[in-house]
């Protein structure tokens, strides 16, 4: 499989999981077909361990920026109402997607200059973890 096809499954992958993004959305933002995405899904999955670092940084980067994207359009489209809590949650979530992002860009340049630490590598799995499946944060208290 040529690299870049092993790049773009990987962003589709992040996309649906990390970004929380629908079959239509993927499709319409990246132009690729439903069984693309299904194709892409099921390969991630077989194949993650052989997924390069810097791949899986840049394909969670990507999709956290489309999420904060998503998060900032529902923001604009509560801010009429007289919903506060949702307001502040949307506001609540934004703020944690963007520490997310920076954290991630800081690796990124990390991962450029010297090797990743075991423990960074681990505390970034761990964030992304929790943004992908926030309610385990919850559950586990």
């Amino acid at each position: 499989m040529k690299p870049n096809t092993k790049e773009r499954y990987y962003k589709i992958y992040m996309l649906y999981t990390l970004a929380h993004a629908t079959e239509e959305q993927i499709a319409k933002q990246l132009d690729v077909s439903r069984a693309t995405i299904a194709r892409a899904i099921k390969w991630v999955v077989d194949q993650r361990l052989e997924i390069d670092d810097k791949t899986a940084l840049v394909s969670a980067k990507d999709a956290i920026k489309y999420r904060l994207q998503e998060l900032r359009e529902d923001l604009k489209k509560t801010r009429g109402d007289a919903n506060y809590n949702a307001v502040i949650g949307f506001q609540r979530e934004i703020r944690t997607n963007e520490e997310l992002l920076l954290e991630l860009q800081s690796l990124l340049v990390k991962k450029i200059d010297l090797t990743v630490s075991e423990g960074d590598r681990k505390k970034l799995k761990d964030k992304i973890m929790k943004a992908v499946l926030p309610e385990t944060e919850e559950n586990g208290k």
